[in-house]
């Protein structure tokens, strides 16, 4: 029976994809790894850099979160776009004046259309607006950053 299902997971395409984002609702940046199993619907699993900046008198550049994420995806337009949400932990990368720098809290992303491109090698993926929620501190008083993102990606399938 186990080796059914090993062979039924091999046989699933998989799909690599680097992005870069950025949100101006609060500003910061998004560096995003992340791997898909299955051909129109799977899950995915992220790896997402978050730094954070600032214009408020603060250190004008922080490092923001670490988020790692698993959802799932389902392709429509005949695999021209793509419906993604995820959830996972998120973790502090910087003292403030009230938080501890690695402390877990959460993050959720929903992305309801993302857009997709072939390419001679790959694909080029298009976020033309997806929204995510990096809760890295969910006690005291909770340190939650609502971030509107646009993005841009490169995406390779084996």
């Amino acid at each position: 029976m186990h080796c059914l299902i090993y062979a039924l997971l091999l046989a699933a395409p998989t799909e690599a994809e680097v992005s870069v984002a950025v949100s101006a609702s609060n500003l910061s940046l998004a560096t995003t790894a992340k791997i898909r199993r299955g051909v129109n619907s799977g899950f995915e699993a992220k790896l997402e850099w978050n730094p954070w900046i600032s214009v408020a008198g603060f250190d004008a550049f922080q490092p923001g979160a670490l988020n790692l994420g698993a959802g799932w995806y389902r392709r429509y337009f005949m695999n021209r776009a793509r419906f993604a949400v995820s959830a996972g932990p998120s973790m502090l990368l910087f003292d403030t004046p009230i938080d501890s720098k690695g402390t877990v809290g959460a993050f959720l992303s929903f992305e309801p259309v993302l857009l997709s491109w072939p390419l001679r090698r790959g694909t080029l993926t298009v976020d033309p607006g997806s929204i995510h929620l990096v809760m890295p501190v969910l006690s005291g008083i909770p340190l939650i950053h609502r971030q509107y993102r646009h993005g841009i990606g490169y995406a390779y399938s084996w």
